[in-house]
């Protein structure tokens, strides 16, 4: 030990092991061993001194150290409301009138003051809506004074509830009835109406020339309001119908991998939208000059779409012909409109030309088949027995009915790819339709003016019961 400390006895080794003081300063006087036996003696130690930690030099620095104390109240040694947890301490909230700079309501939110300088409106009360949820009938109410920022849906989900309208559209023929739908949608996506224009022709393209006539109609009234369809004012402006467009026409290289007819389509509701006033002609030259500039590969076949509408709007009377340019089975034509297409069909297949492939493919775009299909059965057995009258020889009325035999075998046993709905173009139910209607309504009628009818009508039967596709159908 050094010689220092040789005068106190009661600095000991055990001591100085345990106390990083060498000085000894405040330190518990503790008789050791060799020292006279009495009770310990301490000197007094203040408040101050207590957390105080002393070097040995006296040029050193002092450090004063505060460490928490149980002993010592919270209010006069150590603040925990700062810590985390709510500012409270651990696991408990603060009250919220604590903080004087904010003010809340009775209901305990926060009031913003509209007339503070760094007021933000966005950070008044707005609604989060799931893409499950629609705001729609009663749950209007409740956001009548709450400000909604920015669209509701994501963009997959419009697109989604937009190809559900479109669908239901197709069914029920109601324009009406889709333009309320689609004007609660774009109310909760006022942004997104270039994508409703894309995703209505896309999801057209899926079925056939009647629900392509019936978007085109639906594209007008998007942009052209009318009272009796229930909106006051339109939906979608001509800059929006212009932007679906595009986007229909930069992404035709995918859009031909699922609907190869794509091109054709897409020209055909180009030209219809400039007849419809629904876009401007020069939305053609300026997207052309474009497409011309750009010079790619992949923008070829849009450019060719573009080129092959102006030609289309170039023909004489070529806003008459656009008016029909989704073909007889555009869902316009009136009934009888329909049974003179079908006699000119059959009549073609019959006396001119007698292919049934191109037979079928005419047929099969009228779209009307299979529920207009008995149509088709009874004219069918009409023009063969009148070629029986038009030659007077029983032969050439049987090469008649076995040619029409034949084409309506081919139209019971194929299948129709534009109508999801069918899986033939003639149904048994409709075979027999036309039969029953030729037989009571027809039948004695035409024995007047030929001879020899109902044998005919009774050798027409029989050539369908020989016939494996109405083998069992007939006898039924």
């Amino acid at each position: 030990m050094s010689a220092e400390f040789a005068d106190r006895p009661e600095i000991t080794v055990s001591t100085m092991g345990k106390v990083h003081n060498p000085s000894g300063k405040n330190i518990p006087i503790k008789a050791s061993a060799s020292s006279t036996k009495g009770p310990p003696v301490t000197y007094p130690v203040s408040a101050v001194d207590k957390y105080e930690t002393v070097t040995s030099s006296k040029d050193s620095a002092k450090r004063n150290i505060m460490r928490k104390n149980n002993s010592v109240s919270t209010k006069d040694n150590y603040d925990n409301r700062g810590k985390k947890m709510g500012g409270a301490g651990k696991g408990q909230w603060g009250s919220k009138l604590e903080d004087n700079w904010v003010d809340y309501d009775a209901a305990g939110e926060v009031v913003i003051d509209k007339n503070d300088p760094l007021y933000d409106e966005t950070e008044e009360k707005y609604v989060l809506v799931s893409g499950a949820t629609a705001i729609t009938g009663e749950e209007t109410a409740k956001f009548n004074n709450t400000k909604v920022y920015g669209s509701v849906y994501t963009e997959t989900e419009f697109k989604r509830r937009a190809t559900d309208v479109c669908v239901e559209f197709y069914s029920t023929n109601l324009i009406s009835d889709a333009l309320i739908q689609l004007k609660i949608l774009l109310e909760s996506c006022p942004t997104f109406g270039r994508f409703l224009v894309k995703k209505c022709v896309e999801k057209s393209l899926d079925f056939g020339s009647r629900e392509c006539e019936l978007t085109s109609q639906l594209l007008v009234h998007l942009v052209h309001a009318d009272k009796n369809d229930g909106i006051d004012e339109a939906l979608l402006s001509m800059e929006e119908m212009e932007q679906g467009f595009e986007l229909l026409l930069n992404s035709l290289s995918e859009l031909v991998i699922d609907c190869p007819g794509a091109e054709n389509a897409l020209t055909s509701y180009l030209a219809r939208a400039v007849v419809d006033e629904v876009i401007s002609p020069a939305f053609l030259v300026r997207v052309e000059d474009e497409l011309e500039l750009a010079n790619e590969e992949e923008d070829e076949s849009a450019l060719n779409v573009v080129l092959a509408t102006k030609r289309l709007l170039s023909r004489e009377h070529g806003s008459i012909r656009l008016e029909h340019v989704w073909g007889p089975g555009d869902g316009t034509r009136s009934v009888s409109e329909l049974k003179q297409l079908i006699k000119q069909i059959l009549k073609e297949y019959l006396l001119c030309s007698l292919d049934i492939s191109e037979a079928v493919l005419s047929i099969r775009e009228l779209n009307v088949c299979p529920f207009f299909a008995h149509e088709l059965v009874k004219q069918a057995i009409v023009l063969s027995i009148e070629e029986y009258n038009s030659k007077e020889t029983m032969s050439s009325s049987i090469k008649a009915m076995d040619a029409m035999v034949s084409l309506l075998a081919v139209l019971k046993e194929s299948a129709s790819h534009e109508n999801t709905n069918s899986t033939t173009l003639l149904t048994s139910e409709q075979l027999h339709l036309g039969l029953s209607k030729f037989e009571n309504n027809y039948l004695n009628d035409l024995e007047l003016d030929v001879p020899g009818a109902i044998a005919l009508f009774n050798e027409l039967c029989d050539l369908l019961g020989s016939n494996p596709a109405f083998k069992d159908d007939i006898q039924q």
